[in-house]
This record gives structure tokens, C-alpha cells and sequence, in this order.
């Protein structure tokens, strides 16, 4: 029988959702309802519900930018507080 290559659902379950996204269900719920993450799509004929997959992907690039974006900003911000503390006072503190 020869071999199926495995096709990726464009769909993402909720147990899926909840392993590949760093957020409880009722963060998810609460970003959702705020508009921050996408929204859930009803499975007819079922009452299931799951999202789409490559707005789950966008919404992770998104935020992996965001928090290295941060990241970068407090590197950026403990190293002029480094450089400061070795070059000694500023004018502004010596004049006091």
C-alpha cells in the first residue's frame, strides 16, 4: 500500500490550541472576546468548535515579535544603566 504524506488539518481543536498557544483557555476566551486573538469557527453539523490554523500561526508570529521586541528594549535599557554607572556621575548628578 503505498504511503500518504500527512496533510496538516487546516483546523486547530481546542486540546491542540491549548498545546501549541502559551495562554489558559480562559485567556484565550477573555483575548477572543477583546479581539487580541482569532476567532473560533463552529464545526457544523457538530457543536465543536476550532480555529483556523494559519490565523493561530499569525497571531503566534505576532506575538513571538512582540516579546522579543520587549526583550530587545530591556537589553537596550540595562546597558545604558551599565554604561552610566561605569562612566560615573552625570553633570546633572555631580551638580547636586
Amino acid at each position: 500500500m503505498p504511503k500518504v504524506p500527512h496533510i496538516e488539518s487546516p483546523i486547530v481543536l481546542r486540546a491542540e490550541l491549548l498545546t501549541t498557544v502559551p495562554h489558559s483557555m480562559s485567556t484565550i476566551d477573555r483575548l477572543e472576546a477583546g479581539g487580541q486573538f482569532p476567532r473560533r469557527v463552529r464545526l457544523l453539523p457538530t457543536s465543536r468548535v476550532g480555529w483556523l490554523r494559519r490565523e493561530v500561526a499569525t497571531y503566534l508570529r505576532r506575538l513571538a515579535k512582540r516579546r522579543q521586541s520587549a526583550t530587545q528594549e530591556t537589553d537596550v535599557e540595562a546597558v545604558i544603566v551599565a554604561r552610566s554607572k561605569r562612566s560615573g556621575p552625570t553633570p546633572e548628578e555631580s551638580a547636586r
